[in-house]
C-alpha cells in the first residue's frame, strides 16, 4: 500500500526514471534477515535437543548410581537409617556431579566464546547472566532427574536388599 503511493509520486515527479521494485524498508529489513532468522530458530531447536539430551543423560547417571547403591540403601534402613538421611545422600551425590561437570562446562564454555562470537548479534558472549542462565537450569534439570530415582531408593525393602547380598 504504502510501496504503491510512493511509487505513485515518484512517477508523477520523474516519469522518465524506472521504479519497479519499490518496498518498505521494513519488508527489505526482513528479507535481508531471513537467513539470520531462520540460523537462529535451528541452533534453538539443536539447544532445545541438547538440554533435552542433558537431562537424559543426568537421569541415567543418577539412576544408575542409585540402582548400584541398593544394597548399601537397603543396609542403611535396615541399620535405622532415616530416610531424610538417604535422601540428603542421594541427592548430595547428585549434586557433587552437577557442580564438578558444571565447572567443566563453564570452563570449556568461556573458552570457546571467542569463537561463538562472530555467531551472536547484540549480545556478548561472555555475559554473566547467559552463564548463570544456563547453570540454572541444567542444575534444575538435574535436580529433577534425581527425583525418581530417589524415591524408588526410598521404597527400598530392607529385608529384600539383605536376602539379594
Amino acid at each position: 500500500m504504502w510501496a504503491e503511493s510512493a511509487k505513485r509520486e515518484l512517477q508523477t515527479i520523474a516519469p522518465a526514471m524506472l521504479t519497479t521494485d519499490v518496498k518498505t524498508l521494513a519488508v527489505q529489513r526482513d528479507e535481508r534477515l531471513v537467513n539470520e532468522r531462520l540460523l537462529a530458530l535451528l541452533s534453538g531447536c539443536f539447544a532445545g535437543l541438547a538440554l533435552l539430551l542433558a537431562g537424559i543423560g543426568v537421569y541415567g547417571v543418577v539412576t544408575y548410581s542409585v540402582t548400584q547403591r541398593t544394597a548399601e540403601l537397603g543396609l542403611r534402613i535396615a541399620l535405622g537409617a532415616q530416610r531424610a538421611g538417604l535422601l540428603w545422600l542421594v541427592v548430595r551425590g547428585t549434586l557433587t556431579l552437577l557442580i564438578v561437570a558444571t565447572m567443566l562446562g563453564v570452563t570449556a564454555a568461556f573458552m570457546t566464546s571467542s569463537v561463538l562470537s562472530s555467531f551472536l548479534f547484540g549480545i556478548q558472549p561472555a555475559e554473566p547472566w547467559v552463564y548463570i542462565g544456563t547453570v540454572a537450569v541444567l542444575t534444575g534439570i538435574g535436580l529433577l532427574s534425581t527425583v525418581g530415582p530417589t524415591l524408588r531408593a526410598m521404597r527400598i525393602d530392607p529385608v529384600e536388599t539383605l536376602r539379594w547380598q
